[in-house]
């Protein structure tokens, strides 16, 4: 069963969302890079910098997202920003989105016009006014 598509709770939706606003923005560019992935692997978002994510979690749904950014961004993207719009509103999404996305920006060490183009994509689903996230 796909983790990404059928969370099993609010942990792993949580868990979703954090992990796809991170590959919306870095696979945006067309290039998945080494880095960007070893900055997602290492632990950025487990429970010690943000509360409500665990890393079983995040290992179980990590594969799934990787594989549906890698096979069709497209579509991935727009699962992506509808799972975020169902927590629009909600502040600690938000604060861990914020977070995930900078983490992405960080990796490469510059921020593209694509991903600028995600990030404005994100705060869009979430609710979130332009230049929050």
């Amino acid at each position: 069963m796909n983790t990404y598509l059928k969370p099993k709770d609010q942990t792993a939706r949580l868990s979703g969302a954090v992990v796809g606003a991170y590959l919306l923005v870095a696979f945006s560019d067309g290039d998945f890079t080494k880095s960007e992935e070893v900055r997602l692997r290492l632990g950025q978002f487990d429970s010690t910098n943000l509360p409500g994510l665990r890393r079983d979690v995040f290992e179980a749904i990590y594969p799934d997202a990787l594989t549906m950014f890698r096979q069709d961004y497209d579509k991935a993207a727009e699962y992506t920003l509808s799972m975020l719009a169902g927590f629009a509103g909600e502040g600690l999404v938000r604060r861990a989105v914020a977070e995930a996305v900078r983490a992405a920006v960080m990796a490469d060490q510059q921020i593209k016009p694509q991903e600028s183009l995600a990030i404005n994509r994100i705060e869009e689903a979430l609710g979130a006014p332009a230049g929050q996230i």
